[in-house]
């Protein structure tokens, strides 16, 4: 393992962290919260009943609720396609900047933590992640705080 200065790993926190932030926003602001919202109810009204319906045995009117719930989900999908499309581009515009920046990186952290690998057992405890595994775990923190408190969905 190369020497890697002391501060590589806060540097991609806060690179990881900011990206978050701008992946929130695009997705606030591209996709229109309002409706994606309504149709995550439309769809939460549906399923309950749709599961109402056939515990009363009336397998017809379930069907029907679980045509109008998977017609709302394609509607939400088209309604959040456009920020997963642009957050895939920001994405892979990160992968190849930090890929050859930090390749050598490996962060020490104070737990362990589990890590899935290819060998048996598959879910192993681990101390130390590569670049791309810490980047991962301050982008999806960050990421789930921020839409949070923005109120995106």
């Amino acid at each position: 393992m190369n020497m890697i200065g002391l501060y590589d790993y806060q540097e991609l926190m806060i690179f990881s962290a900011f990206l978050s932030v701008v992946m929130v926003m695009v997705s606030r602001f591209v996709s229109d919260q309002k409706k994606i919202k309504k149709l995550r109810k439309d769809i939460k009204l549906y399923r309950e009943k749709a599961d109402k319906a056939l515990k009363s045995g009336n397998r017809e009117e379930s069907q029907r609720f679980i045509s109008e719930m998977n017609k709302a989900s394609i509607k939400q999908l088209e309604y959040s396609s456009k920020s997963m499309f642009l957050s895939l581009i920001i994405f892979v515009i990160a992968l190849r900047l930090f890929s050859p920046a930090y390749s050598d990186l490996l962060v020490s952290l104070p737990f362990p933590m589990p890590y899935i690998g290819w060998g048996f057992p598959f879910i192993h405890l681990t101390l130390e992640y590569n670049w791309f595994w810490w980047y991962t775990l301050v982008f999806l923190t960050t990421s789930v705080t921020m839409r949070k408190f923005f109120d995106v969905v």
